[in-house]
């Protein structure tokens, strides 16, 4: 009986097995709101991925949501793939958490820039040093972005990050704002900006208001929360 039982059980699992799909999940992230993801993801489809999560936040921060989903959702036998290792993780530390956890769950990782493959120690090994290059390459540029900073102030030509130009109908989006028709919450999504900018080209539209000619339908108000961010 015993026997049986077991030439039974060894078989529905042959079964499962077959019956079980293995999915090509793909992974993107970009730093803000404003950049476009759309390089990565036609990477992504081109290697085949039938999922694909996205995040719009700094990979330093380790509490995205898209990560978060992806590493919920995938499964044993699943593989996951980024267009390169920066996109999963800025530090080497963070990399390293990120694919033991797919390990253990026995989900395959794949970056189409470093052709990384993480399933042998020798794997996981030239991960670690692919990884480590990968920010000490940040670093460096940081680094360097900073001298260059400082010697251009020295210099008295540093001219900073110039500011951003209002878009052509944001006065329409401004005074359904003060109408309380739209919310800024609203207006960023429209806008596909996040609320922070949004806030700066508000202060810089106010303060172009008050060297021009002001109409009686036009007022500020932004220190003033409207009812509809409430």
């Amino acid at each position: 009986m015993r026997k049986t039982a077991k030439k039974i059980v060894t078989k529905i699992r042959e079964i499962f097995i077959q019956e079980v799909i293995f999915l090509k999940i793909g992974y993107v992230r970009v730093s803000t709101i404003e950049q476009h993801e759309d390089r990565q993801i036609a990477a992504l489809n081109k290697w085949g991925a039938e999922k694909i999560f996205i995040d719009k936040l700094s990979g330093k921060n380790m509490e995205r949501q898209g990560l978060k989903n992806m590493l919920e959702f995938v499964r044993e036998g699943d593989t996951l793939c980024v267009l390169e290792l920066s996109r999963l993780g800025r530090s080497v530390p963070d990399l390293i958490k990120i694919t033991n956890e797919l390990k253990k769950k026995n989900v395959n990782f794949v970056s189409l820039k470093e052709n990384c493959d993480i399933s042998t120690p020798i794997g996981q090994f030239f991960f670690t040093i692919i990884a480590s290059i990968a920010q000490l390459e940040r670093e460096t540029l940081l680094e360097r972005q900073r001298e260059g900073i400082e010697q251009a102030k020295l210099k008295h030509v540093y001219k900073g990050r110039q500011p951003r130009k209002l878009p052509d109908d944001f006065e329409q989006y401004y005074q359904l704002w003060l109408s309380r028709r739209m919310s800024r919450s609203q207006i960023a999504r429209e806008l596909k900006i996040s609320r922070p900018v949004l806030l700066k080209l508000m202060r810089q539209y106010e303060e172009k208001l008050k060297t021009e000619p002001v109409t009686a339908s036009t007022e500020t108000g932004l220190s003033e929360p409207s009812q509809a961010e409430q």
